[in-house]
């Protein structure tokens, strides 16, 4: 394992468990992608944390008009 696959698990980590605490993620969602991350594809786990958080944001953008 190299420093920065270590780094990346770390960020995604971080990333997760901060929006969870947001109320940003469901835990099934969070678990979905820690066990991504976990199981060696982490750069999948942030694309995955990504698209979710656009979608959210975009649902959150249209309710408020």
């Amino acid at each position: 394992m190299t420093a920065t696959r270590k780094t990346d698990l770390v960020d995604v980590m971080r990333m997760i468990r901060d929006a969870r605490q947001r109320g940003t993620l469901t835990k099934q969602q969070a678990q979905t992608i820690k066990g991504q991350a976990l199981h060696g594809d982490p750069d999948g786990a942030m694309r995955g944390l990504e698209t979710i958080l656009k979608r959210r944001t975009i649902a959150n953008c249209e309710e408020g008009t």
